[in-house]
Formats: C-alpha cells, structure tokens, sequence
C-alpha cells in the first residue's frame, strides 16, 4: 500500500541542505548532521544507515515506522536511520556514492567501510 501511495512522490531528495527520505523524515537530515554512513545487509538486502545524534531525530521528525523499527533496527546492527535504494531509479552503490559525495563537500570527509 505504502509503494502505491508514494508511486508519483519523489521519495529521496539530495539537496545542499541535506537528505530528505520521505520514509524515514518529516524534514531534511543536515548534512552535518550526519557522523556517518555506513552499509547494512539483511537478507541480501543493502540499507546505508545514516548515524546521527538523537537530537536529530526529533528535529528531523521521524515517521511512525522510522520510529517504531529504529531500536529493532540498532539491535540488528544498523544503528541510525536507514535508507534504501529498493524502488527507486538510482541504485544502492550510485545513492552511497551520491550519499558520501554530498558529505564530503559538505565539511565530513572519512567514512567507515562496510
């Protein structure tokens, strides 16, 4: 149901202000925000977690689900918020890549390998 309603919406947004994944946030995450970006893998699966300070989520404002599965999500091994590249029109490596490029111009410039 979720896909049919996001169908026509842009659901990630990169701007010079930060990134926006309509699943997960109300508002842009800053790019300074960001203290890293990492890979997660579950069932073949790669999500880029986002770790960010908690201060940011409630500034951000989460979605009920970026909300109700982050702690499972941290117990899991993917402690931050969590974007995936699944039905979009970029794939995973070109979003990361897009992902750490925007950070890097944006002053974070060392990245943890996945």
């Amino acid at each position: 149901l979720y896909r049919l309603a996001t169908a026509s919406k842009t659901v990630v947004t990169l701007s010079p202000q930060g990134l926006h994944d309509i699943r997960v946030s109300e508002q842009p995450v800053p790019w300074e925000d960001i203290e890293d970006v990492s890979v997660w893998t579950m069932q073949r699966q790669n999500i880029i977690v986002l770790t960010v300070p908690l201060e940011t989520d409630a500034r951000v404002g989460l979605t009920r689900m970026a909300r109700w599965s982050r702690g499972a999500n941290a117990k899991l091994g993917a402690d931050g918020l969590c974007i995936s590249a699944t039905g979009l029109k970029i794939g995973h490596k070109d979003l990361l890549d897009e992902i750490r490029k925007r950070m890097a111009a944006a002053g974070e410039t060392e990245f943890r390998t996945a």
